[in-house]
C-alpha cells in the first residue's frame, strides 16, 4: 500500500487497499469565499432539474424523497445543509466487512425502513476500482497504443463508474427504533443524519458495487452484503421497473422482443430480491420503500415541523467512513483519481507487454 502525504496529513487506518491518496488541509490555510447560503430553503419544485434515463430519474442533489412518494427540499429537513464536496475529507477509513448471509433480523418493536437506489448524486472524494477494471482498461489502452503507433494515452474517463456518490439519510422517526436497510445498485456512501430523539437500531447495506457508511450511530448494528458475498448468498439487488421508465415504455410499445425479455428478466430479479428481503427482514421490500434511480437525500419519518426539529448536518469532513473492501481506492478529488488511474493503467499495460509497450510497435 502506498500513501501520499498531503499538506497536513492525518493517519488513515486502511488495510484493504493498495493505494490511498490523502489531501488534508489545515483550517488555517483555507480562505472562505462569500457565496450563496446553501442551507436556505429554495423555492419551487425539488423534482425539477432531474436527469431522466431509461431506468428512471436521478433527481437533483438537494431533492429529499420520502416513503409516501413526495419530494421536499433537503434544506427544510437538514439544519445547515451542505451538498457533497470533494474537498471535504474523512479522518478515518475503516473496512466494512461482509459476514453471514443471515443478516440480523429486526427486533420486536423495531420498524424496518427500506431505501433502494441505483446511485447517489453528489460525488464524494472516494473512488474504488477492482483489478478486473484495471486489467480491462489496460487492454483497451494497449489496443489504442498499437493502433496509433504509440501516440495514445490511457483513458481516465471512468470516473462515473468509480466514484462513490453520497446519499444523506435523514431519520426523524421517533415512534420506535429504526432498522434501516439501504440498497444500492452502484457505488454509494450512505451519510446517516438522525434528528434529536431518533434511534437507529441497525443498518444493513446491500450493494451491487461498492458501499460505505458515514456517521454510523454509536451502538447500532452495522452489516453489509456486497461483491463476492452477494454471489455466495445468492442475493441480487434490483428495483422493480416502473411505468414511467423509458425502458418500460419502449418494451411495452413497439420495442423488439429483446426489450420485452429484458423487462421480464428485470421483474423476475426484483421479485427474487423482494422475496429474499421479506424472509430476512419480515417486511415488504417494496411497499413503503423509497425507490428511485438517483437520490441525494431520503427522509425516514415525518417532515420536521420547524427549524428546531431538523436533523443536524454532518459532512464527510473529519468523519469515520466504513468502506467496502476493494483492490484499489483513491481518497481525493477527480484530478487525484485520474492521476492514479493513469498510473495503474500504464503499469498494468506495461506488465502485460513484458515491461515495455514500445516492443509492441515492432521495427
Amino acid at each position: 500500500m502506498r500513501q501520499s502525504e498531503g499538506p497536513s496529513s492525518i493517519e488513515i487506518p486502511v488495510r484493504q487497499t493498495r493505494f490511498v491518496r490523502s489531501f488534508f488541509f489545515a483550517a488555517s490555510t483555507l480562505t472562505l469565499i462569500a457565496c450563496a447560503d446553501e442551507s436556505a430553503v429554495p423555492d419551487g419544485d425539488p423534482r425539477k432539474g432531474g436527469e431522466r434515463s431509461l431506468r428512471g430519474v436521478a433527481y437533483r442533489e438537494d431533492a429529499l424523497a420520502d416513503a409516501e412518494g413526495r419530494f421536499h427540499w433537503a434544506q427544510a429537513a437538514i439544519d445547515s445543509y451542505r451538498p457533497a464536496d470533494q474537498n471535504l475529507y474523512p479522518a478515518r477509513i475503516e473496512p466494512l466487512d461482509t459476514g453471514s448471509c443471515f443478516l440480523t433480523k429486526p427486533k420486536e418493536g423495531d420498524v424496518v425502513r427500506h431505501v433502494i437506489v441505483e446511485r447517489g448524486v453528489g460525488a464524494a472524494p472516494l473512488y474504488q476500482m477492482s483489478e478486473d477494471d484495471i486489467g480491462a482498461r489496460a487492454k483497451r489502452y494497449v489496443d489504442s497504443y498499437v493502433a496509433t503507433g504509440g501516440k495514445a494515452k490511457p483513458s481516465v474517463s471512468y470516473d462515473d463508474a468509480d466514484v462513490m456518490r453520497l446519499v444523506n439519510v435523514v431519520v426523524t422517526e421517533k415512534s420506535a427504533p429504526v432498522h434501516l436497510v439501504l440498497t444500492s445498485e452502484t457505488n454509494v456512501i450512505w451519510n446517516i443524519l438522525p434528528a434529536n430523539g431518533a434511534k437507529i437500531a441497525a443498518i444493513a447495506v446491500i450493494s451491487g458495487d461498492g458501499v460505505g457508511v458515514a456517521h454510523a450511530p454509536e451502538g447500532a448494528v452495522i452489516e453489509a452484503l456486497y461483491g463476492e458475498a452477494l454471489k455466495r448468498c445468492d442475493v441480487h439487488p434490483a428495483r422493480r421497473p416502473r411505468a414511467d421508465w423509458s425502458f418500460v415504455q419502449n418494451a411495452k410499445g413497439s420495442g423488439g422482443s429483446y426489450l420485452k425479455e429484458a423487462l421480464a428478466d428485470n421483474n423476475a430479479r426484483a421479485s427474487a430480491y423482494a422475496s429474499w428481503f421479506s424472509k430476512r427482514f419480515g417486511a415488504s421490500a417494496e411497499n413503503g420503500a423509497i425507490a428511485h434511480r438517483g437520490l441525494g437525500a431520503v427522509l425516514i419519518g415525518p417532515m420536521p415541523a420547524g427549524e428546531g426539529a431538523r436533523a443536524p448536518m454532518a459532512t464527510l469532513e473529519g468523519a469515520t467512513v466504513l468502506l467496502s473492501r476493494s483492490d484499489h481506492f483513491v481518497l481525493g478529488a477527480r484530478r487525484d483519481y485520474q492521476r492514479e488511474l493513469r498510473a495503474l493503467t500504464e503499469a498494468a499495460a506495461a506488465a502485460g507487454a513484458g515491461g515495455d509497450l514500445k516492443g509492441l510497435l515492432g521495427s
